[in-house]
């Protein structure tokens, strides 16, 4: 006697397309970098993406579900993405170098979502807050991770880990903001600043000279 299969429709009677969903998350994380929350519209997103806006549904319950879709699936894979720099066979100045290249990649999703990120619109629910502080808890776990192995290295001076996090961060984001995605090495800016401030070289010398007396 056959088995009997079991076949779960999907929501609506509609079955889903593969790669669909991921595909209306790059469209949808454009379109909320382009604009503010409330001025999002699902037809603006199904009409990027070439889809009926019934489509989006079949996915995502409503644009709420979807933006936060964009931002929580978004740092998850930012976090990969940097775990895997900060796990490379480099020396550790140049991974942390690496790290801020994977934040402030130009041409690349990475861009816009880090816009995204670092202006999160959507006032979240205690449920919703606690999910994105895990994932933001695990992204700084890999920046202050990498930020350590230079310290260990030797290549950095003994700081805090939280506190050199936040100016890392602090820094790429200034230089996200500030610079247009065609302007010049962002990475090697974001490292200078990070490493040598915003003093000219010989007021460095002078600054760190005075110090060692």
């Amino acid at each position: 006697m056959k088995p009997v299969l079991h076949i779960v429709p999907s929501p609506r009677g509609r079955p889903r397309t593969g790669g669909l969903r991921e595909r209306i998350l790059v469209v949808a994380e454009r379109v909320f970098t382009e604009r503010p929350f409330h001025e999002v519209r699902m037809d603006d997103v199904a009409r990027r993406t070439g889809v009926a806006k019934g489509t989006l549904y079949l996915y995502f319950a409503g644009k709420r579900e979807l933006y936060l879709a964009v931002l929580f699936e978004g740092v998850e894979r930012l976090r990969r993405s940097l775990a895997a720099v900060a796990t490379a066979p480099a020396r550790p100045l140049d991974r942390l170098r690496d790290t801020v290249s994977c934040l402030l990649e130009p041409l690349s999703r990475r861009r816009s979502l880090l816009g995204l990120l670092l202006r999160h619109e959507v006032r979240l629910e205690p449920q919703e807050a606690r999910q994105w502080l895990r994932r933001r808890e695990r992204l700084s776990a890999v920046v202050q991770s990498t930020i350590d192995r230079a310290i260990a290295g030797g290549e950095l001076r003994r700081i805090d880990l939280c506190v050199g996090e936040e100016m890392l961060l602090g820094i790429v984001r200034g230089v996200h903001e500030g610079v247009r995605p065609a302007g010049g090495p962002l990475a090697e800016e974001a490292m200078d600043l990070f490493l040598h401030g915003t003093a000219a070289p010989a007021r460095r010398w002078v600054v760190r000279r005075k110090s060692a007396r």
